[in-house]
């Protein structure tokens, strides 16, 4: 074992890592001290900070520098406990500590008062963490639009911005935004109640260049409107849009016309949507007559089938038809892709290839089984 090659004991430890197997990678480091630094690799990719207890366990067993773990950490989710002490405090007891994982990729943080910090001492804190990170996700978080902002300066190669669920938003007087790098990539926003109309308003005046947006939100003409303009802001480098509505949906102007349009997304190859109640389905299929890209190949429906009324699926048959008739017309030389989720227990709502029946010959309808969603769609309805 002594005279094996480097190259070959970090092959066999990577293959280990390939099934899960922690109890294995734990055994690896008790082989050799060169069999050490390999399993670490794969032991401490992903790392889970829970509460205080959670922290000064982690901070007690892994000491700081070269012969520490932190620098094989590309994953690390924070979550803040019971507010037994405030969460600067937390991060501020071990500033070393955190700022150590220089080479997070991925960070999610729970449960933390942004609005807290002063601009010098989030810096101090996120600055280190943040020159290669590229996915941030930010829930149950107290924030105000100038603390996130002040917040995001410090990840400069961010990609994926996920925002929610239960963010808390204060105001405060209008400040003077900080200077913020062009964002490109995925933005996600999750659970945007009318109460956020403001806060995506704000963040539609960004340099906001991502390629996906994802977004859940209430049917209110306030909050739609706020999302077309965030949409216009993304519309020259988005290439997916994802469309769902926020749980206990009130329907509010459902008479209102839907005011998004996706004639300005040359780029847009995929669109998702989760259908909503009736009231809103007509207007939310209109939104497939505005598409004009070139790019486009595929179109998603989520939910299941019984919850869309029989005319409402007439009525998409006809405009994913109509939406092809146009393509071609332009120029146009794809094969439209639509894929229909339903649960398992409506799968025979529709007798087999009635769904979508005319779109048959012009596209390609794929329809997918999927038994969570019976259990999703019921928190909806209740």
């Amino acid at each position: 074992m002594a005279n094996l090659p480097q190259e070959l004991i970090d092959r066999i430890i990577d293959e280990l890592a390939q099934y899960g197997s922690t109890y294995a990678l734990r055994a690896c480091c008790l082989v050799q001290k060169r069999w050490v630094e390999r399993s670490r690799r794969h032991l401490f990719k992903e790392i889970s900070l829970y509460a205080m207890d959670h922290f000064r366990s982690w901070i007690k067993l892994t000491p700081l520098g070269p012969d520490g773990p932190y620098h094989h950490v590309h994953s690390l989710t924070y979550r803040q406990g019971p507010a037994v002490l405030g969460p600067k405090q937390l991060l501020d007891l071990y500033p070393g500590h955190f700022t150590s994982f220089t080479r997070l990729e991925t960070l999610q943080i729970f449960n933390l008062s942004l609005r807290r910090f002063t601009s010098t001492s989030m810096k101090k804190t996120f600055e280190p963490v943040g020159r290669s990170m590229r996915t941030l996700v930010v829930k149950d978080v107290v924030l105000t639009l100038n603390s996130l902002l002040m917040f995001l300066v410090h990840f400069p190669r961010l990609e994926t911005l996920h925002l929610g669920d239960n963010l808390t938003l204060v105001p405060e007087k209008q400040k003077e935004p900080p200077n913020l790098p062009s964002f490109t990539g995925e933005l996600v926003l999750a659970s945007m109640g009318s109460v956020h109309r403001p806060f995506v308003l704000e963040l539609s005046k960004l340099p906001l260049r991502y390629s996906e947006l994802d977004v859940e939100f209430r049917w209110t003409s306030e909050i739609l409107n706020a999302i077309s303009h965030l949409i216009l802001t993304c519309s020259p480098t988005l290439e997916k849009l994802t469309l769902k509505y926020a749980r206990a949906l009130f329907i509010e102007d459902a008479e209102e016309v839907f005011p998004l349009d996706l004639k300005s997304c040359d780029l847009l190859r995929k669109v998702k949507i989760q259908v909503p109640k009736r009231e809103a389905q007509e207007h939310l299929v209109r939104l497939l007559g505005t598409i004009r890209s070139h790019k486009l190949e595929t179109i998603e429906f989520i939910g299941p089938a019984n919850s869309v009324h029989i005319s409402t699926w007439a009525m998409v048959d006809d405009e994913l038809c109509t939406l092809v008739d146009r393509l071609e017309e332009d120029g146009w030389s794809g094969r439209l892709r639509v894929v229909v989720y339903y649960s398992e227990f409506r799968q025979n709502v529709f007798e087999e290839g009635k769904l979508l029946a005319r779109f048959r010959c012009k596209g390609e309808v794929v329809e997918s089984v999927d038994d969570r969603l019976e259990i999703l769609w019921e928190s909806y309805w209740c």
